[in-house]
């Protein structure tokens, strides 16, 4: 190990609580018990299939509502899978144990990904020899992957494909024992190797999946265990605005279908659990662009989870009463929108599909930040219902230049000091030192509204950013400042890579167009403190491995104790 590794480590060590450090000691012990106890008992077991029927109204809303457009049923049916916008086709037989392959790729193999889309077809598009093609789909996974060995029993794949049998098995009426009591094996597994290592969105997976094991195999044990890890650690990650801990939308949502399909199977739902869906569904129906879709804020892309409009369809299956709820509820604030225990604000006018988001969260939670960026204070931008300045988004979870280019400070519509980033981001999830949020606020008036925040870098200085947002015209006026940072600073934008953009150097202002839409971007030099403006170009990864390429505007400050830096987004006059 190297110095600059060991730094790493020791940097990263004390964020970490002693019984994290503890369960990944004991890891490897945990799984040798776990084999062995698999051994020893041969399940015969029963599934108690009284809830289903909900679980299928709940696939065919979902269906419905779109979420069958996410895949193609053909290529699923010649086993012909594609995740991470990387295509691999069977070939005789399906890749389990092809070590070539990306993990995460494998990942989404074993756990069964789009299985539960695979469900959907019987009420969108049912085809002669479906429920054959599940059955093969399960045998084979299980023939070739024996209990306890290799990827297909980590902690992700493992919740996923109990979950997605569990909804095959609803919708095709599989009750075929080879495949029950496979299902019951894997769940007893789970109970041996819960990641308490891993902690964050892993954690409440493996709670909600012991909840539903226990209860539709009606084994009281597992379901108390199971309910008692859920009740803790939904009080521990879904915040008071309903928001996940671990900051973005695309694990959230993620969180939320889950949690949905949980509720479908359950026989009988926890007040608390409920209540948290409930919080949850808010605050995905809330915070999304006018477009629909969720911000890319941490480790977020499109296509991964299903579109907010599919989960928030779904509910009215799950549990009505949140649907009424929710019609009940104004849908927004007037000019602007606040989740402070998220980090999260919206400024702008719905009415006119012109809004803008901004993160305020530092890395989250504290001991599993692995999905967190250094986008403190960063924000993105639609008009007329386009985006224009966007997130980076994230290229995949391989330890490459482009995995850090996306969590680096640089890779968002904020402030960087020097060469210095807000967060230590080391290997592929991990971080070591990190800077600390500011306490942020939101006002609104007849006239907009005006968002005020900062963060406290790690290395020293601090950076506060002010936006104000006018209704009439739509400007949204974005102010900088920098203090205690003795170095070069620089502010930047990232452009939608549909935008066309200009550089007008006579009045220091950017012209933007997308799809017959116009806006301006005007820097205020008057501080005397604006530096060299450059138009750059960066990659834009809106999906796991698709990269676009758009242009990014750098403003630098001038090597000051204090900088200062204005600029105003206006929408151009219809």
């Amino acid at each position: 190990m190297s110095f600059r590794s060991l730094q790493r480590y020791l940097h990263s060590l004390p964020y970490l609580s002693w019984r994290q450090v503890a369960w990944r000691l004991f890891r490897p012990l945990r799984r040798w018990r776990g084999r062995l106890a698999l051994r020893l008992k041969k399940e015969t077991a029963k599934v108690d299939v009284q809830t289903f029927r909900r679980a299928r109204s709940l696939l065919e809303e979902a269906a419905r509502a779109g979420a069958i457009k996410r895949i193609s049923l053909e290529d699923l049916r010649n086993f012909h899978f594609n995740y991470l916008n990387r295509s691999v086709e069977r070939r005789g037989s399906i890749p389990w144990g092809d070590t070539g392959l990306p993990k995460l790729w494998r990942y989404q193999l074993h756990g069964f990904r789009a299985a539960r889309e695979f469900a959907m077809a019987v009420f969108s598009d049912n085809h002669l020899g479906d429920r054959d093609r599940a059955l093969f789909w399960m045998r084979d996974w299980m023939e070739e992957n024996p209990p306890g060995r290799g990827v297909g029993w980590d902690g992700w794949p493992l919740c996923e494909r109990l979950l997605a049998w569990a909804l095959l098995m609803a919708a095709y009426h599989i009750r075929e024992k080879d495949i029950v009591n496979s299902w019951a094996q894997q769940a007893r597994w789970l109970s041996h190797t819960v990641e308490y290592d891993l902690q964050g969105n892993h954690l409440l997976k493996n709670a909600l999946v012991l909840t539903l094991s226990g209860d539709l195999l009606q084994d009281t044990k597992l379901y108390r265990r199971g309910l008692k890890l859920l009740e803790r650690e939904v009080a521990k990650q879904i915040l008071s605005d309903g928001g996940h801990v671990e900051r973005s939308l695309l694990y959230h949502n993620e969180v939320l279908w889950d949690s949905l399909i949980v509720l479908s199977l359950l026989k009988e739902a926890p007040v608390f659990f409920v209540e948290a869906v409930s919080a949850m569904t808010r605050f995905t129906d809330l915070l999304r662009h006018p477009d629909g879709d969720i911000p890319l804020f941490g480790d977020a892309v499109f296509r991964e989870s299903p579109h907010p409009s599919v989960l928030v369809a779904c509910v009215r299956v799950v549990v009505p009463s949140l649907s009424e709820a929710m019609r009940e509820e104004p849908q927004s604030e007037k000019y602007g929108q606040a989740f402070p225990a998220s980090g999260y604000y919206l400024l702008g006018d719905g009415t006119q599909d012109s809004v803008m988001i901004v993160k305020t969260a530092a890395p989250s939670p504290s001991c599993q930040p692995g999905h967190s960026h250094g986008d403190m204070l960063s924000c993105e931008l639609s008009l007329k219902g386009k985006r224009f300045v966007v997130d980076t988004g994230t290229h995949g979870y391989g330890d490459s230049p482009y995995r850090a280019q996306c969590r680096s400070t640089k890779g968002h519509n904020t402030v960087q000091l020097g060469d210095h980033e807000q967060a230590e981001h080391w290997h592929t999830f991990r971080m070591g030192r990190r800077g600390e949020a500011l306490p942020a606020s939101l006002q609104r008036d007849e006239e907009g509204a005006v968002f005020r925040g900062g963060a406290a870098w790690y290395q020293g200085g601090r950076h506060e950013r002010y936006i104000k947002f006018s209704v009439q015209p739509l400007i949204w006026e974005i102010r900088d400042s920098v203090q205690s940072f003795d170095g070069e600073a620089v502010s930047r934008i990232h452009f939608h890579p549909s935008c066309e953009v200009e550089w007008m150097e006579e009045n220091k202002s950017l012209r933007l167009c997308r799809d017959g839409i116009g806006a301006t971007v005007e820097i205020d030099d008057s501080s005397c403190c604006i530096g060299k403006v450059n138009l750059e170009s960066f990659s834009y990864f809106p999906e796991f491995g698709k990269g676009l390429t758009g242009r990014v505007l750098e403003i630098r400050f001038e090597k000051k104790i204090l900088f200062h830096c204005r600029y105003l987004i206006k929408l151009d006059d219809p």
